[in-house]
């Protein structure tokens, strides 16, 4: 008789277990469903409210205990990155308005079910220009959106940061890659941007690099061996005289990099041309 509690326990807990299981894939089965929609929908309004109710689903589902290890295998319109600790991960995803202008979408989830997951803003259109932004330090609220499909740890001397390599698609003229920074302050609190590229430019370090080129064209940009380069397809306008006028900015062919020096990702040419 004495086991039976114990026995009762066991039973209670794991039928608490499979309920939450079952939530988790309740949530995921309607945000697939939600996630198509918004894609599919040929009216602005349905579509709208298939946003809305996306996000409403994703807040319930990662609010729940466990949600962590759910992986979005049937999402197809989100992006997940664990960091390489373990510690947190990302989610993002993006939503095409009706005139080709994107807006993203972000979560930063911790695996510590005690820390709240954390929703980051999109404010890429508020920030101002790429020669504004790529100089801001920006919090969660204030985030310059993107979906993020390569994330890495960096760690020099007692510094610890986490790089991210995104795409925002800007409008219908054109696209985005963005290198960005993921740090945390003393508090804990999570922020975007650190002065640490160095692009040559006269105005310093900047805290995060943005390629802007025409809508359409594809841009490799990889963070390889081991964490100590940065790989990116060279852009520029067809014409010489078109310089600042991103519509007209094409990959042609060459790749530059990004090499870590002392705590410092400094700008260098011809990643193939090093005879």
């Amino acid at each position: 008789m004495r086991k039976l509690p114990a026995l009762l326990l066991l039973i209670l807990f794991s039928n608490l277990v499979a309920a939450q299981q079952d939530n988790i894939l309740r949530y995921s089965w309607r945000l697939s469903a939600l996630g198509y929609d918004m894609v599919e929908c040929r009216e602005d309004r349905a579509r709208d409210s298939c946003l809305e109710l996306f996000n409403t689903t994703m807040d319930s589902l990662i609010r729940l205990p466990d949600s962590y290890e759910h992986q979005f295998d049937s999402v197809g319109n989100v992006r997940l990155l664990p960091s390489p600790d373990k510690k947190f991960r990302l989610i993002t995803w993006g939503f095409r308005h009706p005139n080709d202008s994107f807006v993203f979408y972000g979560i930063l989830q911790y695996a510590d079910e005690d820390k709240e997951a954390v929703w980051l803003s999109d404010s890429a259109h508020q920030i101002g220009n790429n020669d504004t932004a790529i100089h801001e330090t920006l919090s969660p609220e204030r985030w310059y959106g993107a979906i993020y499909y390569q994330l890495e740890k960096v760690r020099y001397r007692k510094e610890t940061y986490y790089l991210l390599l995104g795409w925002n698609g800007n409008t219908v003229k054109t696209d985005r890659k963005v290198l960005e920074v993921l740090h945390f302050d003393e508090a804990g609190d999570p922020v975007f941007g650190l002065p640490i590229f160095d692009m040559g430019s006269e105005y310093g370090y900047q805290n995060r690099v943005i390629w802007e080129y025409h809508n359409g064209a594809s841009m490799a940009l990889l963070i390889e061996d081991g964490v100590k380069k940065i790989t990116f397809e060279h852009i520029q306008p067809a014409d010489p005289r078109a310089k600042g006028i991103y519509t007209l900015y094409l990959p042609d062919g060459t790749y530059d990099y990004l090499e870590f020096k002392k705590g410092v990702w400094i700008k260098k040419e011809m990643l193939f041309d090093q005879r």
